[in-house]
């Protein structure tokens, strides 16, 4: 699965139905980019935001359906230390690039 397409997770939705058709009681989200190394805004930095944030919401709700057959079901969705709106304040910018940055402190909204 590439976790950049959301067509691709809609096809391994599809495949996970079929290989548990009683459901999902997991879904773990660890999908992440880091494409753009500087500050502009560009396609590479466009497309870390639409990875980390986007996508994720993308393939929460193409597993949704596999979640939902089940009584009880758990969505976690792994973030990053540079999304704490303690530690970013903390942290040198040239570690991190804003697109990255940005992404990650949407997660933890």
């Amino acid at each position: 699965m590439d976790v950049s397409d959301a067509s691709s997770i809609k096809v391994a939705a599809v495949e996970v139905d079929k290989i548990c058709p009683e459901g999902i009681e997991v879904l773990i989200d660890n999908a992440a980019a880091l494409l753009s190394h500087d500050f502009d805004v560009d396609s590479e930095s466009t497309k870390t935001v639409n990875t980390n944030v986007i996508i994720v919401l993308e393939a929460t709700k193409a597993f949704l359906p596999a979640l939902q057959k089940r009584q009880r079901c758990l969505v976690v969705i792994v973030s990053s230390i540079a999304g704490s709106n303690t530690i970013i304040g903390q942290m040198k910018l040239y570690l991190a690039p804003a697109s990255y940055l940005v992404s990650k402190v949407a997660l933890n909204m």
